[in-house]
């Protein structure tokens, strides 16, 4: 750690922070010293999030230490005579006695030991990213992570329920007590609370604490934010006003972050926006019908079954005339309904919407939906309901000028896919015009924004890679930011090559604009221009899409053979790098993603066609060789003829002019390039090239939307030729430049240091550490090979020829055969010694040694040898395997590869968590569940394992001995029943020595 000063102020850093980087946290300090919200853009790949993390914490710590309780009374009375403003005007100095810490001492809420720092962003994937480098820093403060229960529970029903309906189906269990996951967190909270707050912790780690126990880590969560200084969330846990109110926080001189904030405008839109489809008022009659169907509805409405009959008829009588006005609607053909945003008050009928003390369908309908989601007997979600109740909490919450002013009502016409049967049935006229979705939209993401600032926060914090224009920002996000910064990347000149690429290699322009995109002329020069691309970008390449449409029919012309082709363009183009086609399913995304990473490790290049906005373009790390080159076709502008981007614009040029609407439109569609971009440079000695495959690009106002970072990289070439040249010579040049080298040794030495990190993990002292560090890992380079997926033997071969080499590969094939062979052999009854048996199988298992993949190839091996060979199979391979451990070449992660060889997937299952268990609750050998713990151990190896096999229980039980902790050593040697002096002394030589010469047998 290197303690470096920032405005005054002492801050931890893992490393001398490069100058963008120290840059960016005084912008962070001052922020925070001054009370005022800061904007902030760094570059992908300068550590902002370290640099966040490290500048907030250490300003938190010094804050707090500056609240002595002596001072506290002086310090509140210094601010009042100040006159400074909470908002944070212009104040002179930067050192902590001036800073707006003596003004908020007194304004601190008791129940707080300072301000809270809320820190937030898009997805649980990028906070995950954020734990992770928290772990890098040397602050320690109490934290926890906010999830969903869609993320957390494990209870066994709720948890494979959809996720609309587990909150329902959680909140049903733990009213009536009958989840018992909660009820065992109830009964061991602050135990759990502590355990988790006081260590960086991400949604695994809460899951693999609670689950543990048998508590529930959702509710863990919930708990541990009232005693942590730092809580990590999604950022519309913030923004939405509902789900904020459901964290029951203080708010009260907090720090919000907002990180990856570049969409952060459309997410406090979203917030305060609905859409009423025809499948939700479909819903709600199915629902309404069920309470009637209900013999006894006494819970419902007044408390008579008479008043529950008016209730239901009420909202029958409701739901039919809000179909009638949405019918009633005009809208022409290919086109829509919409008007301000009060007019959604006269469609809901204004008199309906539950005002002062009056009763009216908001509460009728929220009755409804408790009675669903409370009545046993029915144990359904009530999707219908609960759509229609935030559609009118959400009308019924805002002032009607705020509405008129700052919300879009819409009708649309939905697809006829969508017709619900339904409401044919109870509206026969429905179908004439077609099902329609109601919708409001908020055009103001400042609403949102004020909404947290009058909650009364300290700072609000935005930070992205990509947010210029800072004052356009500003501007839409509605609220001041006193702190601005466009920072600077920390590479260097020869790292980046960003070049325009006006014509193809036929001379053909690109050009993707809506008149041009279908023309097959430009496709098939786009595709050729990319062919031509991937001959010289090394690895690699990531290709952004203005939208799925323009990708599906560049792919579609691709893939025609021209008369007389032997291949055609996409056949010739998967040739030379492997084409992965990003999904538009996200369930389906993180298999594409892994078959790009595979492409490139295996097959030496890929290349992934995505889409601007899309989930390639968004938080993910191509570093290195994921993308040595990306290519932006097109420029991504929003689709004009969707009514939710033709109505912001018109909103933006009444509010501040005509040209707003356009400056927005462009910027919108800047901001997802440069998103798209920044994929190709990650860390400080990454390099990579950006072609822009659109003459539009040439344009100098296009060029000045860039970020700041990747102007001075920026050329063009009007010959296809030259820019093919200039990438040739730019990778011939990095590739022997001193970052490429530097980057090299980095990766060796944090191998060696990888290497032994686990080394040592194997000694006495680490047991538990190394066991959680195997069991936590179920992502890595072979994810399908860990985690036990490999359908083919053909999956293997790529990872087998990396690890073996030619000569010893060309060996493998040969034993295979050789494997065959001797399994014909035995079906045909022939008499065949074992000794053949023994010397097939020993030289193919040997022929890997004793390296990680070796021993994880040899695993994955045993699904594909002969049923007739598998036990002579495992046995040999686990008797290899315990040789290595004993010899002192794996260690314990050996031994667990021998023990999950011996006992099967679903034993080893039951005996890592009794490791898991024991790596939670210590090794204290007076405590009784560590006994239990310690049988469990025998139990599952020895009624697991056959009597004759070799290795057999025993040797198994003895080779763990070794590992475990002196406190517990005697009482493990009890436990299994080591009854034998021998047996004791060559466990404590063990031990003392880490060597053992031989495996002792009771």
């Amino acid at each position: 750690m290197v303690m470096i000063n920032v405005s005054g102020l002492d801050v931890n850093f893992p490393f001398t922070p490069y100058e963008c980087q120290k840059v960016y946290m005084e912008h962070v300090v001052q922020a925070l010293q001054m009370g005022s919200n800061a904007l902030l853009e760094s570059p992908t790949g300068t550590g902002k999030t370290l640099c966040l993390l490290c500048a907030v914490l250490a300003w938190r710590a010094s804050f707090v230490s500056s609240l002595s309780k002596s001072d506290r009374g002086d310090r509140a009375c210094q601010s009042l005579s100040s006159g400074l403003d909470h908002t944070g005007g212009e104040q002179g100095g930067s050192s902590l006695v001036t800073i707006k810490s003596a003004v908020d001492a007194g304004d601190i809420n008791t129940t707080k030991t300072g301000p809270r720092i809320i820190y937030t962003s898009r997805t649980h994937s990028q906070l995950t990213q954020v734990v992770r480098e928290l772990k890098r820093t040397k602050y320690r403060t109490k934290m926890t992570v906010l999830g969903s229960r869609s993320q957390l529970c494990i209870h066994p029903e709720v948890s494979k329920a959809p996720t609309g309906a587990q909150n329902a189906m959680c909140s049903q269990y733990v009213a009536n007590h009958k989840c018992m996951h909660k009820n065992e967190l109830d009964s061991r909270k602050d135990e759990l609370v502590q355990r988790v707050v006081k260590t960086p912790v991400d949604i695994e780690d809460l899951v693999r604490i609670a689950g543990i126990r048998g508590a529930c880590p959702y509710y863990l969560a919930r708990n541990a934010r009232e005693s942590a200084d730092l809580i990590l969330m999604p950022y519309n846990y913030v923004v939405d006003s509902a789900a904020r109110d459901r964290l029951d926080i203080d708010w009260n001189k907090d720090i919000v972050i907002f990180d990856e904030a570049h969409n952060l405008d459309s997410v406090c839109m979203e917030a305060r926006s609905f859409d009423l489809t025809s499948h939700h008022r479909e819903a709600c009659l199915r629902e309404i019908q069920r309470i009637e169907n209900e013999p006894d509805r006494m819970t419902f409405g007044a408390g008579t079954g008479e008043q529950s009959q008016v209730n239901t008829e009420l909202l029958r009588n409701f739901l039919q005339a809000l179909e009638g006005r949405v019918k009633d609607v005009e809208i022409k053909a290919g086109t829509y309904f919409s008007g301000m945003g009060d007019a959604i008050l006269r469609i809901f009928d204004q008199s309906s919407v539950a005002t002062g003390k009056e009763k009216g369908v908001l509460s009728e309908v929220e009755a409804a939906r408790q009675y669903l989601l409370n009545d046993s007997s029915l144990g359904q979600y009530a999707p219908g309901l609960t759509a229609l109740a935030e559609a009118l909490t959400t009308a019924s919450d805002l002032e009607p000028e705020i509405l008129r002013e700052d919300f879009r009502v819409c009708v649309c016409i939905e697809p006829e896919k969508n017709d619900p049967g339904t409401l044919r049935q109870h509206f026969p006229s429905f179908n004439q015009k077609g099902n329609r979705t109601l919708s409001l939209w908020c055009m103001n993401p400042a609403i949102s924004m004020n909404s947290i600032l009058r909650k009364g926060v300290r700072s609000i914090l935005m930070t992205s890679g990509t947010l210029a224009p800072l004052d356009g920002t500003e501007k839409e996000m509605g609220i001041p930011f006193q702190v601005k910064l466009e920072n600077s990347h920390v590479v260097g000149t020869g790292q980046a090559l960003m070049t325009c690429v006006p014509r193809g290699p036929r001379g053909v322009f690109l050009n993707s604009s809506y008149k041009n995109r279908d023309s097959e002329d430009y496709l098939a020069e786009l595709g050729s221009s990319i062919m031509n691309f991937a001959q010289v970008v090394p690895e690699g390449i990531l290709v952004f899409f203005s939208s799925y449409n323009i990708l599906g029919k560049s792919v579609s012309l691709w893939r025609r053979r021209a008369i007389g082709e032997k291949e055609s363009l996409y056949e010739r183009l998967n040739r030379r790098k492997p084409i992965v086609l990003e999904p538009r399913d996200s369930s389906s995304f993180n298999a594409a993603l892994e078959l790009h990473q595979s492409n490139v490790r295996d097959r030496g290049g890929s290349i992934l066609l995505a889409v601007c906005r899309g989930k390639t373009s968004e938080g993910l790390d191509f570093s290195d060789s994921l993308a040595r080159g990306v290519i932006v076709v097109g420029i991504p502008y929003p689709t004009l003829n969707d009514p939710k981007v033709s109505l912001k614009r018109d909103y933006l040029e009444r509010r501040r002019g005509k040209r707003a609407g356009s400056e927005w439109y462009v910027q919108n569609a800047f901001r997802a390039v440069n998103q798209a971009v920044g994929r190709a440079i990650r860390h400080r000695n990454d390099y990579g090239a950006i072609l822009l495959c659109d003459q539009r690009f040439l344009d100098e106002k296009s060029r000045a939307r860039f970020s700041s970072w990747l102007r001075p990289h920026f050329s063009a070439w009007n010959s296809f030729g030259v820019t093919q040249r200039s990438l040739v010579h730019f990778f011939r040049s990095a590739d022997q430049a001193p970052f490429t080298l530097q980057r090299k040794r980095d990766l060796e030495e944090r191998e060696t240091a990888e290497n032994k990190r686990m080394r040592s993990k194997c000694k006495v002292e680490g047991f538990l550490e190394a066991i959680q560090q195997q069991a936590t890992v179920t992502e890595s380079k072979e994810s399908r090979a860990h985690q036990g997926q490999i359908k083919h033997v053909q999956d293997l071969l790529p990872m087998i020829r990396r690890e073996l080499g030619p000569d010893k590969y060309k060996s493998f094939f040969a034993l295979l055969r050789e494997t065959k062979r001797v399994s014909t052999l035995r079906k045909t009854g022939k008499d065949l010694h074992h000794a053949q048996v023994r010397t097939c199988l020993r030289e193919l298992h040997c022929l890997f040694g004793s390296s990680e993949n070796g021993i994880l190839i040899l695993n994955n091996l045993l699904q594909f040898i002969p049923s007739n060979l598998k036990d002579d199979y495992r046995r040999f391979v686990t008797g290899f395997l315990l040789s290595k451990v004993s010899s002192g070449n794996t260690g314990v992660l050996g031994l667990l590869k021998a023990t999950r060889m011996s006992l099967g997937e679903n034993e080893y299952a039951k005996f890592r968590r009794h490791l898991g268990e024991l790596k939670e609750i210590g090794h204290d050998s007076e405590n009784q569940r560590v006994r239990e713990i310690l049988l469990g151990f025998r139990e599952t190896l020895r009624g697991n394992i056959p009597a004759g096999q070799s290795p057999g229980a025993n040797e198994l039980l003895s080779e763990w001995g070794k590992y475990l902790p002196s406190s517990v050593r005697a009482l493990y040697v009890g436990a299994c029943s080591f009854t034998e002096a021998r047996s004791i002394m060559v466990l404590n030589f063990a031990i003392a020595k880490g060597l053992v010469n031989s495996i002792t047998r009771t």
